[in-house]
């Protein structure tokens, strides 16, 4: 199978702007939440709702 040079360097530049995202995302995460947001996290705020 052979790729296509463009494809390669469309994947690299989505990959640089995923990594750039993620480390947004976290230091968004860490600036709002006293602790990290997790899934477990996620599920405790569901039950909170439904318990209200």
């Amino acid at each position: 199978m052979t790729t296509r040079p463009d494809n390669i360097e469309r994947v690299q530049f989505l990959a640089r702007v995923v990594q750039r995202e993620s480390h947004h995302l976290a230091t968004t995460d860490r600036r709002v939440f006293d602790r990290p947001f997790s899934t477990e996290r996620a599920r405790d705020l569901d039950n909170d709702i439904d318990e209200a």
